[in-house]
């Protein structure tokens, strides 16, 4: 974005993007950004975060079973908080398969905490938010499947930055072009012609940009 001049007020993304210094440096350029923080998820079968409530409140989490987890410690290099549950209450529970180790014996919930992770949430969340993030769902990740089912870019084809860019640009040109004809026709031999010019042109811009 920085190199290429790239200003915008919305960003959005799924939650790979999420993490603190994404958030950081947007929010930094007054921009919101629309998506949530990043999580690991529990191996299959295994209760995550989601399914406990929080209880802002009171600061503590409440699990399936009706039992807290109170508040534990920071974990300040990745700005999270952890909450622990009493080991009397984990032993007995009969979720306790589905929820701790036989190492651990209480279960350990974190989450993230700071301005930034609150302001991703309240926009990410918001009516706009989630129209924003529905459009990306069938508009952005289309392009992308596409990009990757019919024009080879599951993987690049030749190695270096440079190339890489070559091939983007070459299968945006394609892209592009395929949708002038499904969008006006093809009316002639000569029309197509122009259209085929008009792609190339657009390409010699890109790639002089690169160059």
């Amino acid at each position: 974005m920085q190199n290429n001049n790239i200003k915008g007020k919305h960003i959005v993304g799924d939650s790979h993007y999420g993490t603190i210094e994404a958030y950081q440096y947007l929010q930094g350029k007054d921009m919101q950004t629309v998506f949530k923080p990043f999580k690991t998820k529990n191996r299959p079968g295994f209760l995550n975060e989601e399914d406990f409530t929080y209880d802002k409140k009171n600061d503590q989490y409440i699990c399936p079973q009706g039992k807290v987890l109170k508040f534990k410690t920071y974990q300040h290099t990745v700005f999270r908080k952890a909450y622990k549950a009493k080991k009397e209450d984990c032993i007995k529970c009969p979720l306790k398969h589905k929820c701790v180790s036989s190492k651990t014996q209480a279960r350990l919930v974190t989450r993230f905490y700071g301005e930034w992770i609150d302001k991703a949430k309240e926009w990410t969340q918001s009516d706009h938010g989630k129209a924003l993030l529905r459009k990306r769902k069938f508009c952005i990740e289309g392009i992308f499947g596409e990009g990757k089912t019919q024009h080879l870019l599951r993987r690049m084809l030749f190695r270096g930055l440079i190339n890489a860019k070559i091939q983007l640009f070459m299968t945006a040109g394609a892209m592009n072009l395929k949708r002038l004809i499904d969008g006006v026709g093809v009316r002639s031999a000569e029309f197509l012609l122009s259209l085929v010019r008009c792609c190339c042109f657009q390409l010699s811009i890109a790639f002089s940009q690169i160059y």
